[in-house]
């Protein structure tokens, strides 16, 4: 290592959050639409993930919980809170697929694998409850 890059330390490439801190610890609690969410192994520091996630993500109808950006989607019934529910037999029927929810916005099924590839996204996973 040359004194040069030891003091001018190279910065980390940003993620898809924008993020190029260390996340503070493996597993952290932030709020994300008003929710309390917990992950572990995050791709990104939990205040970048936090304004990330807050701008990008929307409720889902059935259990008011957030759908993350690359989460698959189904359409939330008539009159619902929320136009979308998340793609599981615990929220929707589970085989109802209409795309992937994406930042900010619903990429349709037929284009879903392309913009996904092309633009990529952040893996988000929550952890799981015991």
């Amino acid at each position: 290592m040359s004194m040069l890059s030891w003091l001018f330390p190279k910065r980390a490439e940003p993620n898809k959050a924008g993020c190029t801190h260390r996340p503070e610890s493996k597993e952290f609690t932030i709020k994300v639409l008003g929710v309390d969410c917990t992950f572990e192994n995050a791709q990104a520091c939990a205040h970048c993930l936090e304004q990330y996630l807050n701008q990008y993500s929307t409720l889902c109808a059935h259990c008011e919980r957030p759908i993350f950006p690359g989460e698959p989607v189904e359409h939330a019934w008539e009159g619902a809170p929320h136009p979308y529910v998340h793609c599981t037999f615990k929220c929707g029927e589970g085989i109802f697929w209409v795309g992937t929810w994406g930042e900010g916005e619903l990429i349709p099924i037929d284009a879903t694998h392309d913009r996904v590839m092309e633009g990529g996204v952040l893996v988000i996973r929550p952890k799981q409850a015991a």
